[in-house]
């Protein structure tokens, strides 16, 4: 007689907010592995697609002043 493996999966109920424990803002776990790892959104993106920080920099204008005889 063969025997069947079922496989069995456990799924963890997601809490309806959590905190982050990175930032320490609340969010709303989209999937388990977010819910594992405790990040927000924000926190979540930033280690799951890392990518380089953008610099910006602004530089105003002077304004031209007249010359005063």
């Amino acid at each position: 007689m063969p025997t069947v493996l079922a496989r069995v999966e456990e799924k963890c109920e997601l809490p309806t907010l959590a905190t982050c424990v990175e930032c320490r803002r609340s969010y709303r776990p989209r999937n388990d592995e977010q819910a594992i790892m405790q990040l927000c959104d924000r926190c979540y993106e930033d280690i799951k697609y890392p990518h380089e920080r953008v610099i910006s920099v602004h530089v105003h204008a002077r304004p031209s002043h007249p010359k005063v005889k």
